[in-house]
């Protein structure tokens, strides 16, 4: 944890049994009190923010004709017990396999800040491989597997996996650039995705220790609301990690798991971020629970989480 980027928070567990007859399950919702502080900047850098309570939720963004698994349910939400409240159920159809929406901005940004609140469901397998919601570059939709060459395209998304230290499923950035180099197999590109932080084999995957966790890391668990803040800077665009100065950091209810900076995000200015991807991928079997999501903003500024 960076100590001076970070900042406590008070969580209160509201019992709330809740029929919910979109879904057809009883569920225990928990509600999230979020900390104040007078480090987040106002409403100035806010570029939009989306709670699913509009009349079309999803007229904003896009979602694949046969997905029916990505769609609004009544829910208590993070701020409250509310049994009213709307919010996003993502699931998958046994199997691999992807749900979810994305939302393609009205222009490119070099920083932006992306804040939303999740849950896993009951008898949600965090064990099972998946990738999860996050920003993106794209000029050209490029191939899993292949690194980036900075002038078409970027990912960041926030997955989780099993800590080895201890064996519970703590959260990480899981990011397509064309600095990366934890998985790479030979030297024309054929990588898969940086872990940040990286706690999955520090013999093999996780080498180089500026990556490890610098803190005890949050572990995930079922029916608790999570405050997620993914902070992606593509920095200048530069011919070589040389003089990189991208950077990214990872907040969990505030606790900054970054930042992580000096990286080579882009080689070409016209590279923005202008995409936002709220979704749920697993590679393989896994669980027929899901996740939901509320309280999406976008903004310039660091957004925090109160409401």
């Amino acid at each position: 944890m960076n100590p001076s980027g970070s900042h406590c928070c008070t969580w209160r567990t509201i019992a709330a049994i809740t029929l919910l007859a979109t879904v057809g399950i009883f569920a225990l919702a928990g509600a999230y009190v979020g900390y104040q502080s007078n480090a987040y900047a106002d409403e100035d850098g806010l570029i939009w923010h989306t709670n699913f309570e509009e009349w079309q939720p999803f007229s904003q963004w896009q979602k694949g004709e046969k997905d029916n698994n990505a769609k609004t349910v009544l829910f208590p939400g993070p701020f409250g017990s509310n049994a009213n409240n709307r919010v996003l159920q993502l699931r998958v159809s046994p199997g691999k396999g992807a749900s979810g929406i994305n939302r393609q901005l009205a222009k490119g940004y070099q920083k932006l800040y992306l804040r939303w609140f999740i849950l896993y469901e009951s008898g949600f397998d965090f064990t099972a491989q998946m990738h999860g919601q996050g920003l993106q570059a794209n000029v050209k939709w490029g191939k899993p597997g292949y690194r980036p060459k900075g002038n078409d395209r970027f990912s960041a998304k926030v997955d989780h996996g099993i800590n080895l230290a201890n064996g519970l499923p703590s959260p990480f950035i899981y990011a397509y650039y064309p600095g990366m180099s934890m998985d790479c197999q030979d030297p024309d590109g054929r990588c898969w995705g940086d872990h940040l932080p990286c706690f999955i084999d520090q013999r093999r995957y996780c080498r180089d220790p500026a990556y490890h966790p610098i803190s005890n890391l949050p572990h995930l668990t079922s029916n608790q609301w999570y405050c997620i803040e993914l902070m992606v800077d593509l920095g200048s665009p530069t011919s070589s990690a040389a003089q990189a100065n991208g950077s990214m950091n990872l907040t969990i209810d505030n606790q900054a798991l970054g930042p992580w900076q000096n990286l080579w995000l882009r080689s070409d200015g016209k590279l923005e971020l202008n995409r936002v991807i709220m979704g749920l991928y697993h590679h393989g079997h896994h669980s027929e629970a899901g996740i939901l999501i509320d309280e999406i903003k976008l903004s310039e500024q660091p957004i925090g989480c109160s409401l």
